[in-house]
């Protein structure tokens, strides 16, 4: 490995672009600090859990209503129209503003005597301290200035919670108490209180109409009864008498005589058509058999002699002879009896003759009626129009008035009825809690530990991302160093305090932080091959202790996820005995005389998983210093970097290390042409160590830069 491959080469190199965020610095940051904040979580949440567990339970019911027609077939009174509304999301609300109006407050402070508990009454129960404090600075009311029953409503609303459920015409009624019977009684009596004020709005509307309709009916009555006087007097000055089938007298004395007319002329035409037949009959000498006429009773009498006579004609015909004179006699009967039927045939005939004349005559005079009687319906039939229009008239306010009495029993019959089904009904009373809903004591205890956890982690990020900010002012680099002869090249500066590091061990600025992640982040680039790298930290400075830099290049390192341990090679760093839980134990001086194993020597950094040998409790002699080669080696196969702390300022000590150490960190004060920093690196080159990087400290701009800040 070697760092003039890279221009971390005695030349300051940016790891992490300007402005960009190092993650790595940041896990490093929250690791230092996960004991803090985590002690700070648990106290919080124990604050919490005290409060929580102090606090009054409070306890939450819950009933519900379903805004909906209960009416039906059996509870409507009879020829009851049905009468159904549709519930929007607006009628709803509505009803949620019903069930939260004060009148039915009222109703249930009074059912349940509310006024007379002290969690409603904030005068009698005094109140918290802090709320009388508000009260005293006008932020709240003043209770003592509020009327009793107004105190008692204002608790009563700030404990009631109405609403209505999403996508159904369920409403939500939900009470708070520090009493969960009282929380159930209250939600149940809100909800039964607002069925009892429906049936009574549904009482009062119906009543209201019953009235209403009584009032129409009256005055219907009397249009009703004028508009048939009207129809009736219209009816008799006009001579438009009613007969049956809905019509007039004249339309019905038209008809009659047109009726006579109709079958007047029927009987002329048959009495005219028979005359005629019978004439012809005689005057063709045919049979009058074959004519209606031999059914009447003189023809048929006639009829039968002439029958008789010739049945004995043709009996006196087998005997005698047709000169007999019995058969003349017989033949001059038959002759007789056939001149009386024609005789009688045309007397029939004249009659029908006459009979047609007759009727012919009656059809001159029907005729003569029909046509005065139909002048006398034309003239009528705009006084028929009137008639109508006023029977119209008549017939319209009727039936409104048989309309609003059916109206008016339905609504009579509704109000007599003694429970009237509301418009909503209960479909889930409340029940006594079981437990609080207020408050919830282990999901405050974990919210309150969670944030104060967030909280811290943010706390700390944001410092760390202030101070990477700042620590830019005070990072200064090669390119700044003037080129004068016998000056070193100079990695970077690091901050310092009255020619001291910073009291606390465990921390580092942040600007040497940065620094020492950059030549972090080039080691953990650089490929190591099978054996671990070997890294000289050191310092020729008495008052300066260089463990924490050595430390923080190890916490870097495994950040990279490498493994380092940090050896404290007769340094005694004050740094790493801090870094570590216990500072009385054995380490590097133990382990080389054999007082104690590498188990029992190495301990963990309490910030990191960094693994730390200390300097000891055992004194070394020259003899055990050759056995740090095989310490060394014995660590290197474990680990992939090892970080050896030690002072070099003699000789000998220079010369036992040059051989263990592929790079160096010299930690060194004042500027690059600083004769003690010049021969320190010299020194450490000629010892075999090529690769050194030089952290100049500048105490001076560094408190200059305070000052001004």
């Amino acid at each position: 490995m070697s760092f003039r491959d890279s221009p971390a080469s005695g030349y300051i190199a940016e790891a992490t672009p300007a402005g960009a965020i190092d993650i790595n610095r940041l896990l490093a940051a929250l690791l230092r600090r996960w004991a803090r904040l985590l002690a700070a979580a648990i106290i919080i949440g124990g604050i919490v859990y005290l409060w929580a567990s102090s606090v009054t339970p409070l306890y939450k019911a819950e009933s519900r209503v379903l805004v909906d027609h209960s009416d039906n077939f059996f509870t409507r009174p009879e020829n009851a129209p049905e009468q159904r509304a549709e519930y929007d999301e607006r009628a709803i609300s509505s009803q949620v503003q019903v069930i939260l109006s004060r009148d039915l407050a009222r109703d249930v402070v009074r059912s349940l005597d509310l006024s007379n508990r002290a969690e409603f009454d904030p005068v009698g129960n005094s109140g918290s301290a802090f709320s009388r404090l508000l009260g005293l600075f006008g932020l709240v009311s003043d209770p003592s200035r509020l009327s009793s029953e107004e105190r008692v409503l204002d608790a009563y609303y700030k404990r009631l919670v109405v609403y209505a459920v999403q996508g159904s015409k369920v409403i939500g009624i939900e009470f708070t108490s520090a009493d969960p019977e009282l929380a159930a009684e209250v939600a149940n009596a809100v909800a039964d209180k607002y069925i009892e004020l429906q049936q009574s709005v549904r009482q009062s509307s119906t009543r209201q109409a019953s009235e209403w309709l009584q009032n129409e009916i009256e005055g219907l009555r009397a249009r009703v009864v004028d508009a048939e006087e009207r129809v009736e007097q219209f009816r008799s000055e006009a001579g438009l008498f009613a007969v049956p089938n809905n019509s007039t007298l004249n339309t019905q004395e038209l008809g009659e005589i047109n009726t006579q007319l109709v079958a007047a002329r029927a009987a002329q035409g048959e009495a005219e058509a028979k005359g005629n037949l019978i004439r012809q009959v005689l005057k063709s000498g045919r049979p009058i058999e074959s004519l209606d006429i031999a059914n009447t009773e003189l023809i048929r009498r006639l009829l039968e002699q002439r029958v008789n006579l010739q049945a004995q004609l043709a009996g006196e015909l087998r005997t005698l002879l047709p000169g007999h004179p019995r058969i003349k006699e017989l033949n001059a009967q038959i002759e007789n009896f056939e001149s009386q039927i024609r005789v009688e045939a045309e007397r029939i005939a004249r009659a029908f003759e006459n009979e047609s004349k007759l009727a012919e005559a009656q059809v001159t005079a029907l005729t003569a009626r029909i046509n005065a009687q139909k002048e006398t319906v034309s003239s009528s039939n705009e006084q028929e129009v009137q008639l109508r229009a006023l029977e119209r008239e008549a017939r319209v306010q009727r039936e409104l008035l048989e309309q609003f009495l059916g109206r008016y029993r339905a609504a009579d019959a509704r109000e007599g009825m003694t429970n009237l089904p509301p418009d909503a009904r209960v479909i889930s009373r409340a029940a006594a809690p079981l437990e609080p809903y207020f408050p919830k004591v282990v999901p405050m205890v974990l919210i309150a530990v969670l944030g104060t956890l967030f909280l811290g982690v943010g706390i700390v990020i944001a410092g760390e991302l202030l101070r990477a900010d700042d620590s830019e002012v005070a990072i200064s680099n090669s390119r700044n160093v003037p080129e004068v002869s016998g000056a070193v090249p100079v990695y970077g500066s690091l901050a310092h305090r009255s020619g001291t590091f910073d009291a606390d061990p465990g921390t580092i600025e942040a600007a040497d932080a940065k620094i020492i992640r950059d030549i972090a982040q080039h080691l953990a680039a650089v490929d190591r091959g099978e054996t671990a790298q070997r890294i000289l930290v050191t310092t020729a400075l008495p008052d300066v202790d260089a463990g924490r830099i050595a430390l923080e290049l190890c916490r870097s390192l495994t950040m990279h996820d490498r493994k380092a341990i940090v050896v404290d090679a007769g340094a005694n760093s004050v740094s790493l005995a801090g870094a570590m839980i216990d500072n009385e134990v054995a380490g590097l001086s133990d382990l080389l005389t054999g007082a104690a194993s590498f188990t029992q020597a190495i301990h963990r950094d309490r910030d990191s998983g960094v693994h730390i040998i200390p300097a000891g409790q055992a004194t070394l002699g020259d003899k055990f210093r050759s056995r740090m080669s095989i310490v060394t080696d014995a660590i290197g196969f474990t680990y992939d970097f090892v970080v050896l702390l030690a002072s070099v300022s003699e000789q000998e000590d220079e010369q036992s290390f040059a051989e263990q150490c592929n790079a160096a960190i010299l930690v060194a004060t004042g500027q690059a042409t600083d004769p003690a920093t010049v021969t320190l690196h010299s020194r450490l080159n000629n010892v075999g160590i090529d690769d050194v990087v030089v952290l100049l400290m500048q105490p001076e701009s560094v408190a200059s830069r305070r000052s001004a800040a």
